[in-house]
């Protein structure tokens, strides 16, 4: 992958910040999307940064016809406490600037309990889901949905609780479908394992038009 372009949106988060880092470790140049460029911790010289909003469609189309980008990597994410769908609304601008002009790789991180995951991870992380993060879900479903709609050749990942440990760990399980409950995991990882999977997947152009959860297996 040295030498590839990339662009990434929610490029000042959490999670974001380790994708960028690991992607520059492994040679790419990377473009960081943000509202708020004084956000961004990160400096390299093969790092460029872009300002806008993903709700401003105008902003999107520019950023991805900035360069010959390999790939769009997403880590947005919102808390919500309402029925609003601001992180599809945005996805959807991406996914139509991606279609206009390229590239199709597209890689998402969603989120446990989004799409046919819901109901997964262990009693703690099923009520936080129902009691905390419904309108949160609500608006990664139909990110979802409007990601497996398009053309693009897309992975979508679904990590449970995230640390902020900058470890990545050997013992990672990703699967399809609901858990297999016979197979025992912790329902944590951290956000550089995130972020490892991400890159993972857009290097050996793994896990194509699949939806995919993450956890750490229970020694």
């Amino acid at each position: 992958m040295t030498n590839q372009h990339i662009l990434v949106f929610g490029a000042a988060g959490k999670t974001g910040l380790p994708i960028m880092s690991q992607a520059i470790d492994q040679g790419l140049h990377v473009t960081a999307f943000v509202r708020d460029p004084a956000k961004l911790t990160l400096e390299h010289e093969r790092l460029q940064v872009i300002q806008g909003n993903i709700q401003d469609s105008v902003a999107v189309d520019r950023a991805l016809s900035s360069a010959d980008f390999a790939a769009v990597i997403s880590s947005l994410g919102v808390y919500i406490k309402e029925p609003i769908t601001p992180i599809a609304d945005g996805t959807r601008n991406i996914i139509e600037a991606m279609e206009k002009h390229g590239p199709k790789r597209f890689i998402i991180v969603s989120s446990l309990g989004a799409g046919d995951s819901k109901g997964d991870g262990n009693l703690v992380a099923r009520f936080i889901q129902k009691r905390f993060l419904k309108y949160v879900l609500l608006d990664k479903d139909w990110q979802e949905r409007h990601i497996m709609k398009s053309h693009l050749d897309w992975t979508i990942i679904r990590p449970p609780q995230l640390t902020d440990e900058p470890d990545i760990h050997t013992d990672v399980l990703t699967w399809i479908g609901p858990h297999d409950r016979a197979k025992k995991v912790m329902w944590k990882v951290s956000r550089a394992d995130v972020a490892a999977v991400c890159l993972r997947a857009l290097k050996e152009k793994a896990h194509l038009r699949e939806a995919i959860a993450m956890a750490r297996l229970k020694s």
